[in-house]
């Protein structure tokens, strides 16, 4: 996921669980990121922004497979030019 840490569009929340908590920062929101990657890449994350004590737009994503990882990744930052 460090990869993920390069787009300036999400930002990365520290972890040590077994799923990182990020921000989305270039308008999205959160329900539409959503949508978009289980629409188009079939890859399902969590929408977070109607959660209690969050101010903002985050999503959930699970640490999968190294593979698995790698094409989250690759489908998150084509979305988030």
């Amino acid at each position: 996921m460090d990869n993920l840490r390069k787009n300036k569009n999400i930002r990365v929340i520290p972890s040590q669980a077994n799923y990182f908590l990020c921000e989305i920062l270039n308008g999205y929101t959160a329900t539409d990121f959503t949508k978009t990657l289980l629409d188009k890449y079939n890859i399902l994350i969590k929408d977070l922004s109607h959660k209690k004590g969050f101010s903002g737009e985050y999503v959930g994503i699970a640490v999968k497979k190294p593979e698995e990882n790698g094409k989250i990744v690759d489908a998150i930052n084509s979305v988030l030019i």
